[in-house]
């Protein structure tokens, strides 16, 4: 749902890794920015908006693997989310460090 992270070894350190994994809200990737869609049905909706053209807006969903198109009438307001969309993971500590040397190594 988020950034490719095939190559975020060469990248990131693991102090950025780890920081990243904790505190998700540090850093969110430019055009991984969340929003709360509110839709004239009174429904929301949150994910990442991949494009807007003329009265089409295209929303990707965390979860979903297609990207839902709404028109521009369907749209109530649309308002970016403060913080990521990629939730805190509480890890064992054991877990965490499994985790960054696995995403360190990824070159």
């Amino acid at each position: 749902f988020g950034p490719a992270l095939s190559q975020i070894g060469k990248k990131l350190t693991k102090e950025s890794i780890y920081n990243a994994i904790i505190n998700p809200n540090q850093g969110i990737s430019f055009g991984y920015e969340g929003f709360n869609i509110h839709l004239t049905d009174g429904s929301t909706i949150q994910g990442i908006i991949t494009s807007k053209s003329g009265d089409k807006t295209m929303v990707k969903m965390p979860g979903q693997s297609e990207v839902v198109e709404y028109n521009k009438s369907q749209i109530l307001k649309t308002e970016a989310m403060s913080n990521s969309i990629m939730p805190a993971i509480p890890l064992q500590q054991k877990e965490y460090a499994d985790l960054i040397e696995y995403l360190s190594n990824l070159k």
